[in-house]
């Protein structure tokens, strides 16, 4: 079978995830200004006496310890070490999930307390409609008194006249 035609775990071609993998989407501007702020932090040059130019050659002598590292690195890619691809994929799906499940728990936390502020809006506003509608039937009783005196007078009126 060749390897194009292997299916992944996913049901998609791998060739197709490689692809994906590649070609990442544009960053949104938040995560922009954050990665040029690590860029401006992180990737200055070394303080001098760690680095080295050689005048002709263009060649760059870097300090001993990030030699070791970077050989390492490239011992662990020729052994047959793991992919450094499938290396940062794990950990982006790893991330991606603790980052969902965090953001998850966020969605949760403000629908409770959201949930909690509509009901104590319910509350808020039934209290005051009870109120208002307390004054209503006061001022309504006014009136009926009211409108008995006047009505009273007018029978009064109404039986001198005759």
């Amino acid at each position: 079978m060749a390897r194009s035609n292997l299916l992944c775990c996913l049901g998609t071609r791998r060739e197709d995830n490689a692809r994906q993998r590649q070609t990442r989407p544009t960053p949104r501007p938040r995560l922009r200004r954050l990665m040029s702020g690590m860029k401006r932090v992180f990737g200055r040059s070394p303080p001098c006496g760690q680095t080295a130019v050689a005048p002709d050659s263009g060649i760059v002598v870097v300090e001993p310890r990030r030699q070791t590292a970077a050989r390492r690195v490239g011992k662990g890619a020729r052994d047959g070490g793991v992919n450094n691809r499938e290396e940062i994929s794990r950990e982006e799906a790893a991330a991606a999930t603790i980052q969902a499940g965090f953001r998850g728990h966020l969605a949760r936390r403000a629908f409770r307390a959201l949930r909690s502020l509509v009901k104590l809006q319910a509350l808020a506003r039934g209290s005051y409609v009870r109120k208002q509608a307390g004054v209503a039937i006061r001022f309504m009783k006014v009136l009926v008194r009211l409108q008995v005196r006047v009505r009273a007078r007018q029978l009064l009126h109404r039986s001198k006249d005759q």
